[in-house]
């Protein structure tokens, strides 16, 4: 998290720095990114760098935090504007709604394909935070499938949860190792036609089972 410092920045300045932290970690893995070249883009000194950061990872960290809220922004609306859509249909629009972000967003769509080259422990501790969050989301609007009928209600909720976040955040993995974000791509079209497959396999399961 920035030092106060930082937050006493006027807002475009504020800004200026941000950018120039994407920037970097749209190009280079946090393993080697460089102090130097966030300075010179972001047109400060070094010293005032560690002024407003502890240091490199602490301003990854806060800057992956921005990206998260910024997607966040993005998706809402939808939830807002579809009350009353089915459950696996807003799944589906939500997954949509996320490739496009990342469609619309190049360079935060390059730095999550620059944070899967991560090490391990940095990984973790992203995908941990970010883990808990999503799977209470799903749970919730599974919850409210259940309510309505539309999901068994006897289905395990968390179990359900769990694998819904761990099977989108695969096939968003492949998305952003593809790197091919053209609006109406046939590269878009293929993970759609992915993700519908596997909810199929989480509505149906891997039974035989009758036409």
């Amino acid at each position: 998290m920035p030092r106060p410092t930082f937050f006493n920045l006027p807002q475009a300045k504020q800004q200026k720095v941000i950018e120039s932290i994407i920037s970097e970690f749209s190009q280079y893995p946090l393993s080697q990114g460089s102090v130097a070249r966030i300075v010179k883009k972001a047109d400060i000194a070094r010293g005032s760098f560690y002024q407003y950061f502890d240091d490199l990872e602490d301003a990854y960290y806060y800057v992956l935090g921005l990206v998260g809220e910024k997607k966040m922004t993005y998706l809402r609306p939808i939830l807002h504007a579809s009350p009353d859509l089915p459950v696996m249909d807003l799944f589906k629009r939500l997954f949509r709604a996320g490739v496009q972000f990342g469609a619309e967003h190049p360079q935060l769509a390059k730095m999550g394909a620059l944070f899967l080259q991560e090490e391990k422990r940095v990984r973790q501790e992203v995908v941990a935070e970010e883990e808990e969050g999503a799977i209470r989301f799903y749970h919730d609007l599974l919850m409210k499938g259940k309510q309505t009928g539309e999901i068994a209600s006897d289905l395990d909720l968390h179990m359900a949860a769990f694998v819904l976040f761990h099977s989108q955040m695969a096939l968003m993995e492949r998305a952003l190792k593809q790197m091919e974000w053209e609006e109406g791509s046939d590269v878009l079209q293929e993970f759609m036609t992915e993700f519908d497959h596997m909810l199929e396999l989480i509505l149906y399961g891997i039974i035989r089972r009758e036409s």
